[in-house]
């Protein structure tokens, strides 16, 4: 039997924490339905976005589950590297990025990236867009001339 193929999504928010909004649902259900063909795994910090206390409940820089997902929730960018670890890299490894504007959960995850061979998806989720570019103009000024 073939064993399935890795995908890991890295965001800065994860449930329990429904502050962060809709890309919180959004993974939620995107991760639950490809949990059947893949082995998802996810990412995400252990800060509350409201409160940015550790969210109860949690085991912050350990593999815990969320149905049928793995998740990191990790509290520093060393706890970050550590999840990597855990994985071969290959081509039977897919990382998905949502989101550019973090450096934790984007640009820290994308360094460590270039180092390993696998696949990686970006996905801005409207980041890019004319609106979302005039709010925090300075840092995402900055983070698109890189």
């Amino acid at each position: 039997m073939k064993a399935r193929p890795e995908l890991i999504f890295i965001y800065d928010h994860f449930y329990p924490d429904f502050t962060a909004g809709g890309p919180v649902t959004s993974l939620g259900t995107l991760s639950d339905l490809l949990s059947e063909d893949y082995n998802v795994s996810i990412i995400t910090g252990a800060f509350a976005f409201a409160t940015k206390q550790i969210m109860p409940g949690i085991a912050p820089d350990s593999w815990t589950r969320w149905k049928s997902v793995r998740i990191w929730y990790a509290t520093s960018l060393k706890s970050i590297s550590a999840a990597f670890s855990s994985f071969d890299t290959g081509c039977q490894v897919t990382v998905y990025l949502n989101g550019i504007y973090s450096v934790r959960f984007f640009l820290i995850p994308l360094i460590i990236l270039g180092r390993r061979r696998c696949n990686v998806i970006v996905c801005p989720r409207g980041m890019l867009q004319r609106g979302a570019l005039k709010r925090g103009k300075l840092k995402k000024k900055f983070i698109c001339h890189c």
